[in-house]
């Protein structure tokens, strides 16, 4: 005889009822914060967005879960059709949620880190990324600077010029690395 719940119900029927339940899910996306030394300096992999939200701006590779990959596929698929990086052993580096973090709605988002070698990765920007290039990053008192030739993009505390919270997730990344 099949266990039943405190409202005498079958696990087939409490499923039945449970998935006419209106619960608001979240999006779930992965981004991707990629690592590489040059001349023993620290560089980042950061992509120029194509479209809107932040069409534009520069962020982490990333994008949107399919239905059928856990989240670590998803991002390394992402990291390979937005910047043609493969192959990376990539890390959690944690779950980032705070409200109003992407303005399409409620996203959550998993995010990854990995290390590679700059001299033997080739980048170049696929999907909806209009550009990918490595940053410099200059970490002095309470701020990251990420440079690239005359290009500087400041994170700290009081400002990120990065799209989404891609600066609290690169901060994040940093500090377990």
């Amino acid at each position: 005889m099949e266990p039943l719940d405190k409202n005498g119900l079958t696990e087939q029927q409490f499923l039945e009822i449970y998935k006419t339940k209106d619960y608001p899910r979240p999006y779930v996306t992965t981004d991707n914060v990629i690592f590489a030394k040059k001349d023993d300096r620290p560089h980042l992999l950061l992509v120029r967005r194509k479209g809107h939200p932040f069409i534009g701006q520069w962020a982490l590779p990333g994008g949107f879960l399919n239905p059928d990959e856990s989240t670590e596929e998803g991002a390394a698929r992402e990291l390979m059709e937005e910047t043609n990086v493969a192959g990376t052993n990539i890390c959690p580096v944690g779950v980032f949620s705070k409200p109003g973090r992407d303005p399409r709605g409620w996203v959550v988002t998993v995010a990854y880190t990995a290390s590679v070698d700059m001299d033997k990765t080739k980048v170049k920007a696929g999907d909806d990324a209009g550009d990918a290039k490595w940053f410099e990053i200059i970490c002095k008192d309470k701020q990251i600077t990420l440079k690239n030739n005359d290009m500087s993009l400041i994170i700290s505390p009081e400002r990120s010029d990065l799209a989404f919270d891609h600066g609290d997730i690169i901060t994040k990344a940093l500090s377990v690395i």
